[in-house]
């Protein structure tokens, strides 16, 4: 049994200055052979996929999709009705949040089943995930930050990037695994450098110089795959 859980923000904490933890799972039997169903679970609202191929093709299809096409076929796979229309009146962090759960189980997919033939952990520090939406237009993604900035010292920190809708808190756990990683969503709200204060650093630098290395790190990351795509 391995479970996925994200957990992040669901409040726009610049419109509101609230606070919401919201959790997202997944958890199941993802190994190649496995045809057991798979459990979902958002907040009340759980739903069971009849197994690991199911859900991949739920990933795959409702990548680039917007509101009203993830409503269409949150419906046509049967989700609660309840939870289908509930859909229609979250925000766009709390859609994007929801999206996240699963262009991240499309992305570590190969790792779960396989993982002689790739390595989980490669597949969830310094690297992103793009939405395709296969329109000529921007693509939003989910970057994952590198390994090295999750460490003790900079966890009050990555708490407040988690406050303020920037950073998502992903868990990977079964048997045989124990991950944690941190990711910036699908939705990237700009935030003003007031915001970055921590109880310790009044004048915001510490926070707000995190955040601008790990931009930092994802332009490099992104120009580096642009060089070698196109």
């Amino acid at each position: 049994m391995t479970q996925i859980e994200i957990i992040g923000n669901g409040e726009s904490y610049q419109m509101s200055r609230r606070i919401e933890w919201q959790e997202i799972f997944l958890n199941g039997d993802f190994n190649f052979g496995a045809k057991t169903k798979i459990n979902f679970q958002y907040q009340e609202n759980c739903f069971r996929f009849e197994n690991r191929h199911e859900l991949f093709k739920f990933s795959e299809e409702i990548r680039g999709f917007g509101l009203d096409r993830l409503i269409l076929w949150c419906g046509q796979y049967g989700f609660d009705n309840q939870f289908v229309r509930d859909l229609a009146a979250k925000n766009s962090i709390e859609i994007g949040f929801l999206k996240s759960i699963f262009l991240v189980y499309h992305w570590i997919e190969l790792p779960l089943t396989d993982p002689k033939e790739l390595k989980l952990e490669n597949q969830i520090f310094y690297e992103f995930v793009v939405d395709w939406t296969n329109v000529p237009v921007p693509q939003q993604d989910i970057y994952f930050i590198p390994k090295e900035l999750i460490k003790e010292e900079n966890m009050l920190i990555i708490s407040k990037l988690m406050t303020l809708n920037l950073l998502i808190k992903m868990e990977i756990k079964s048997d045989k695994v124990d991950l944690l990683s941190y990711f910036i969503p699908l939705v990237k709200p700009g935030v003003s450098k007031e915001y970055f204060r921590l109880n310790s650093d009044d004048t915001s630098y510490e926070a707000y110089t995190f955040w601008d290395e790990i931009l930092k790190r994802r332009h490099k990351r992104l120009s580096r795959w642009s060089k070698t795509r196109f």
